[in-house]
């Protein structure tokens, strides 16, 4: 049985720290990143402290943007340095974006000349691009490889990606010519070359392309993750599905208020609070009531 928040609480009070560790240890990510942020200031960076190091990064990717500022001021430099190295690239874009420059800069300094490289690369493109919401963590293979190599390429990259479910081969020069499940991989013998296996009839997008297209193919195609391409083909990045929830999230809520005839609201609809809801309403019901009078 999962322990309660009040419970879990219990535990941070009275710093019975192994205990709160296997708690959290059984729950999901973005449930102990609620937790986290249920408690006042200063619990919440001792517990924060206190997670094993691996999930840390994968916890604070699932924080609010407030929760973030908040622990990124009150980290030491060598615990900023150990986050950002788990942090997937665009978790550090998304963050980066809603930041004050302070502490902006203070993360950059404390980031590696590659991933430093990256964020600046996603940062140059246009806001509600592809571009914007892609991550670089994906698995590269080679048409060349047997399948016994693609998966022990597989095995020996995949934990730091941010999917392994679709492989992507590309050239040297990373032009991509196709695409190969793991699923495939697994069914097939290990002497098989991928050439024969993949699927060179990709549904990939641009950088550029607006994020409402790219949602749209999620849905119509029903995928898990697509390719991000520049103008010349390379393969650039990839958008998985959990990145594209929160643009249909947007979508779904300007929807609502384009129904009931609201003001509309830089927050998603169910975190706007009641009174500002009936606030941007009011006008429409004044026009219907009179206009029925």
């Amino acid at each position: 049985m999962k322990a309660t928040f009040e419970q879990l609480r219990d535990s941070v009070t009275s710093r019975n720290w192994h205990v709160l560790q296997a708690e959290l240890s059984h729950m999901q990510e973005i449930d102990v990143a609620a937790f986290i942020e249920s408690l006042p200031a200063e619990l919440a960076l001792l517990v924060f402290r206190a997670l094993e190091k691996d999930v840390a990064a994968e916890i604070f990717a699932n924080f609010s943007n407030d929760q973030q500022e908040l622990l990124i001021g009150a980290i030491t430099d060598q615990e900023l340095q150990h986050l950002m190295k788990g942090l997937m690239i665009d978790d550090a874009v998304d963050m980066i974006g809603e930041l004050p420059a302070n502490l902006v800069n203070r993360i950059l300094r404390h980031t590696s000349p590659k991933t430093r490289s990256l964020i600046n690369q996603f940062l140059l493109y246009p806001e509600f691009s592809a571009g914007s919401i892609m991550t670089a963590e994906f698995v590269q293979l080679k048409k060349e490889m047997s399948v016994g190599q693609a998966i022990a390429h597989i095995r020996k990259v995949g934990e730091n990606k941010e999917t392994i479910y679709t492989c992507y081969v590309t050239t040297q020069n990373r032009m991509l010519e196709g695409i190969v499940s793991v699923r495939t991989l697994l069914l097939s013998s290990d002497d098989q070359i991928l050439e024969t296996l993949m699927d060179p009839d990709y549904i990939s997008v641009t950088t550029t392309d607006d994020q409402e297209h790219v949602a749209d193919l999620f849905r119509r195609y029903d995928l898990l993750s697509i390719p991000v391409t520049d103008h010349e083909n390379r393969l650039v990045g990839i958008i998985t599905v959990d990145d594209i929830i929160d643009v249909i999230e947007e979508e779904n809520t300007e929807d609502f208020q384009k129904m009931g005839a609201l003001i509309p609201s830089e927050k998603p609809y169910l975190k706007t609070g009641v009174f500002t809801l009936a606030k941007n309403r009011i006008v429409w019901l004044m026009v219907l009531l009179f206009s029925g009078m």
